[in-house]
């Protein structure tokens, strides 16, 4: 049970109500209107703080229009000033971390301060947040530093074990990368801002394929050194010579790190890839 004072605070809720479908909503004095799912005590959010989150916008109650959960990894925000009174800025300065809500915009105030928006007047948008972390931007990318290292530490046991039970004659950089040749070819080693064309499966460590060159018949191309691929690839391709048939092993920090990419790579993933280096020009 929430309980309510008057106090001086833009994010601290009035005593008015308003229902709409089974949630009930509290009118913030910053113009919000806000249904809590959990509410955690802590701070709220201030400009310049970091918000890690998950968000679904809703057209009206049950047109859902966006989710975070689809890419399965929570989106980073950078929490400014509000545009308006009771804009999505404004919902956000309502929250703590580990806060879960909803809250609403109307359509006819976006038109009004010339938001491009989807819904139509007289509607709402819905959204719905899930707060993981929040701090100041410093204090923030401290703690995702240390979340990335400590992850890194345990990839690196994670893969002494599977070479353990799998041996092979495998090398290990400085970055963590892992690299087996399987067979040498005769042409020049990979050089930066020269363009390649590589042959290669990808899957996850102990899980599955999401992707190969070999299926569509054609290696793909790319700069070298221009940050076109992943760092892991990027740091491999200048280890192998034109010819040569590897697989790699990437820790997260050289691939999708904490984020992921969607429903082929989850967060935090080792990768595996198969690759042939075809040519260099």
């Amino acid at each position: 049970m929430r309980t309510f004072m008057i106090v001086i605070s833009m994010c601290w809720p009035l005593l008015f109500w308003a229902q709409t479908s089974n949630e009930a909503k509290i009118l913030m004095e910053n113009g919000t209107y806000v249904h809590f799912y959990h509410d955690q005590e802590g701070p709220k959010a201030k400009k310049g703080d970091i918000m890690s989150l998950h968000i679904q916008t809703y057209v009206n109650e049950d047109s859902l229009f966006f989710s975070s959960y689809d890419a399965k990894a929570p989106i980073d925000y950078n929490i400014g000033d509000p545009s308006f009174k009771g804009d999505f800025m404004s919902g956000l300065h309502c929250i703590s971390e580990g806060d879960s809500v909803a809250f609403w915009v109307s359509v006819d105030s976006l038109i009004k301060y010339g938001v491009t928006t989807v819904g139509k007047k007289g509607g709402y948008l819905k959204y719905v947040i899930k707060a993981y972390a929040l701090d100041d931007a410093v204090n923030f990318q401290l703690k995702r530093n240390k979340a990335i290292d400590n992850r890194f530490d345990e990839e690196m046991r994670i893969l002494s074990n599977y070479f353990q039970a799998n041996p092979q004659d495998v090398k290990r950089t400085k970055s963590g990368l892992h690299y087996v040749i399987k067979s040498k070819g005769d042409g020049p080693k990979g050089q930066v801002r020269r363009k390649v064309k590589v042959h290669y499966k990808g899957w996850v460590l102990n899980g599955k394929e999401f992707d190969s060159s070999y299926k569509r018949n054609e290696p793909i191309g790319f700069v070298l050194g221009l940050k076109m691929v992943i760092p892991g690839w990027e740091e491999a391709l200048t280890l192998l010579n034109v010819g040569d048939k590897a697989t790699i092993y990437i820790p997260s920090k050289l691939g999708y790190g904490v984020k992921g990419n969607g429903d082929a790579i989850p967060p935090n993933a080792i990768l595996v890839f198969d690759m042939e280096f075809v040519e260099m020009n």
